[in-house]
């Protein structure tokens, strides 16, 4: 194998179990890089934290660098991966990032002013190292099943992770707006039913593309596409977010959800049957006798005519 099917599991260097099984297996992970996105939404909630404690402007940036810390010192991650698999990095990933952000919800509603600012500080680098851990298993994994296309698969989930920031703010505008701190609650949740909805597909699903490669590109190339529409999209809402009411945020919360459920139509059997290529199965022994074994038989048929001549 491979580094990167080594590090995937050894079920990745075969085709998946289901048809176009690859596709399932990436529109989960980019819906599941949404939570290691939430690693640059610290702007969104960090208000909640710094009124809660009564917190400086030196104190929260050592609380952001903290979870920076966390998303990249990731040699643990990456060990556990490479020993476990990416189902496994993944699911640490989500785990992390809900534990930590669950505190964090805790500590501002429940206990203010009563958490030693040192617990703060881990829980920070806790759901920065999910994010981190999540981001390593993903690229992973994408490195293993589509090991001809890396260039447009890592560079869509790379946009996609970067798109991360942009929607979970829209999401908070349009649910949680002013209430930060139930936001937190929500990254917390999501972090979990992400995991557990989505990481058994990516385990069931995941293996190598095996669909022809004009079908492979036409996909990642409308993937693109939409990536960049949502780019747009997203910029235009940020640049006129005070002029649009509360209501009207609703529906673009719903363009949302239709935008991520339709990264599930690219492994659609409607796009084209999968193309596998065919096992060759070598014979249970040769029927051409080699030319050592021919001289042999010559040999044994020369001196038989010989011995019934004799006789």
């Amino acid at each position: 194998y491979t580094p990167q099917q080594a590090m995937a599991g050894h079920i990745v260097a075969a085709h998946s179990r289901v048809q176009n099984g690859a596709w399932w297996t990436l529109s989960s992970m980019l819906t599941l890089m949404l939570i290691a996105g939430t690693i640059y939404g610290f702007g969104a909630w960090s208000p909640a934290l710094k009124e809660a404690y009564d917190l400086d402007q030196e104190t929260l940036e050592m609380l952001a660098s903290a979870s920076h810390i966390g998303n990249y010192v990731l040699m643990d991650s990456g060990l556990l991966t490479a020993r476990f698999g990416t189902s496994f990095g993944m699911a640490l990933g989500c785990a992390y990032a809900c534990c930590g952000y669950l505190f964090l919800y805790i500590s501002i509603v429940f206990y203010p002013q009563q958490i030693p600012i040192g617990f703060l500080i881990g829980a920070c680098a806790l759901y920065g190292h999910g994010c981190g851990t999540i981001d390593n298993a993903v690229m992973t994994e994408s490195l293993a099943d589509f090991k001809e296309y890396k260039g447009y698969a890592n560079g869509c989930i790379k946009a996609y992770y970067g798109l991360a920031t942009a929607t979970i703010a829209t999401i908070y505008q349009a649910l949680f707006r002013p209430n930060k701190s139930m936001f937190l609650l929500f990254l917390a949740v999501y972090s979990f039913v992400a995991g557990c909805t989505l990481i058994p597909v990516i385990y069931y699903t995941r293996g190598l593309v095996d669909e022809s490669e004009r079908k492979v590109t036409k996909k990642f190339r409308l993937l693109t596409a939409g990536i960049i529409l949502f780019a747009i999209y997203f910029f235009m809402l940020q640049l006129f977010k005070e002029d649009i009411s509360q209501t009207w945020w609703q529906v673009v919360f719903s363009t949302i959800l239709a935008g991520m459920a339709a990264l599930f139509m690219l492994p659609m059997g409607g796009w084209g049957t999968a193309v596998r290529p065919k096992a060759k199965i070598p014979p249970p022994f040769d029927l051409q006798p080699d030319s050592d074994d021919s001289g042999d038989s010559s040999t044994v048929s020369s001196s038989s005519s010989s011995s019934s001549s004799s006789s």
